[in-house]
């Protein structure tokens, strides 16, 4: 995607940021990473760089079976001085099913209204940082007992270096009111500005939200300190500790997770790390949602980054011991693969693929092991278009605890979304999508299909 000049500076530091995030990322239990919204991706499409933080279900992708890519070697960014950037933006987006229901679908136009900043501190050799904070608020023009809702979207990410370790810390904070879970995924937002990772985000949703009601609030919270350093020869270590919080208001209830992690890594080859990771936590849910301890041994592999591909990828086995009276200790496999590939000037191509464990608030004592698989192809048009196809599968297997983890339900969730947009200037976007959406539960009660077409202009200044 085209960038502007001047914006070069800004842009290697958010790509810096990006990947100093990545060492404090610790796999959960809870089916959400340490630190979702600390991996700042590079947004270039509204023109201008700025920070677009990963929402909280895409962290689903990168959670239990992730845990930590051994050791990952920071691309070097040059001096650069303090930056405030605002950025606004507005929309409308018309829903054939707001709802989510199998019979009686109910259509409606929502019309949105975004702000929000990124600040970036001076950049020095030896720190880094960034904070961004986004707001949107939803109208719904035919349902008066929707909309006037407000989502705030905000996330700061670091990274220090005191000799040779370096130190990255994370947190985030998320209020998905009723109208943003059922908008989710819109591409709203943050994302107005960047076209490509507004695709791949657009794809990501919890399991939970999509049987929820529009009425239904959540606030998602995370916190995170990690580290890396290099040991003798070839071999590294990195940690970290985290904390993350899925808030719903009564009477759904919340879960919160805790979790450290410790691993090693040996670089083999100019580019490659192998290594192992433990990570051990526990995920306390209250009003009868599922609380337990867990514990994981996995193998990982991360390729450095290039301007043209970076993969990292997890695999191995995650023990769980719930508080269930009765319920048998399990043994799942878990594993994570994420990869950007930029197979040519104007084409990029990405894949993220996982499969983990989270607690289930609609299902009450209940274990959701979620696969799944997103791909996306981002493809410039000239230099002012560009075209964003992608498409995911989502598969939920729900086990009930009292009933020593017999499966209850399964789910599978199949999404695809089209997206142009177009930049009449170096500071504004506008932009084009249609994205559908099917869940098959099996029954009427949480089975659906739906569709969303919805147009945004975003300026950055």
């Amino acid at each position: 995607m085209p960038t502007s000049t001047s914006s070069l500076p800004q842009q290697s530091l958010l790509a810096l940021l990006f990947l100093a995030a990545s060492p404090c990322v610790v796999a959960q239990e809870g089916g959400e990473a340490a630190a979702p919204m600390a991996a700042a991706e590079v947004v270039t499409e509204g023109g201008g760089e700025s920070i677009s933080a990963i929402p909280t279900e895409g962290a689903g992708l990168t959670t239990e079976g992730a845990g930590e890519v051994a050791d990952v070697s920071l691309r070097e960014a040059p001096v650069a001085p303090a930056s405030f950037l605002f950025n606004t933006g507005a929309g409308a987006v018309y829903d054939n099913n707001i709802y989510q229901t199998n019979d009686d679908t109910v259509a409606d136009t929502v019309l949105l209204v975004s702000a929000g900043f990124t600040w970036t501190p001076r950049v020095t050799d030896t720190s880094a940082f960034a904070l961004t904070y986004n707001a949107t608020l939803f109208h719904y023009l035919e349902q008066d007992d929707l909309g006037g809702d407000v989502n705030h979207n905000a996330g700061l990410a670091g990274k220090l270096t005191v000799g040779e370790t370096s130190l990255t810390s994370a947190v985030s904070f998320q209020r998905l009111s009723g109208s943003d879970l059922s908008l989710s995924g819109s591409g709203f937002g943050g994302a107005v500005l960047g076209g490509g990772s507004g695709s791949q985000q657009a794809l990501v949703s919890n399991p939970e939200d999509r049987n929820l009601s529009p009425q239904d609030v959540r606030d998602a919270l995370s916190a995170s300190v990690g580290f890396s350093r290099p040991l003798a020869g070839k071999t590294s270590v990195n940690g970290g500790v985290s904390y993350s919080a899925n808030l719903y208001d009564d009477p759904l209830p919340s879960t919160q997770t805790y979790s450290g992690q410790l691993g090693l890594g040996y670089l083999v080859g100019a580019r490659t790390t192998v290594g192992v990771s433990g990570v051990i936590g526990r995920t306390d849910g209250d009003d009868g949602s599922l609380s337990e301890d867990y514990e994981q041994a996995l193998g990982t592999v991360s390729y450095d980054a290039t301007e043209k591909l970076d993969f990292s990828g997890s695999a191995g086995l995650n023990f769980r011991q719930s508080d269930v009276t009765g319920a048998s200790d399990r043994t799942d496999f878990v594993f994570n693969i994420s990869t950007r590939y930029q197979w040519r000037d104007r084409t990029g191509l990405f894949l993220t693929a996982g499969r983990n464990t989270q607690s289930s608030v609609t299902e009450l004592e209940s274990a959701i092991n979620r696969t799944t698989v997103y791909v996306g192809v981002d493809q410039r048009i000239a230099d002012r278009w560009s075209l964003q196809v992608s498409g995911g599968y989502d598969l939920s297997d729900y086990e009930d605890a009292q009933n020593d983890f017999a499966q209850t339900r399964e789910e599978t969730f199949l999404t695809g979304r089209v997206s142009l947009n177009f930049r009449p200037t170096d500071r504004a976007t506008i932009g084009l999508f249609n994205e559908y959406r099917q869940n098959d539960a099996g029954d009427d009660l949480s089975s659906y299909e739906g569709n969303r077409l919805g147009l945004q202009i975003g300026v950055q200044f």
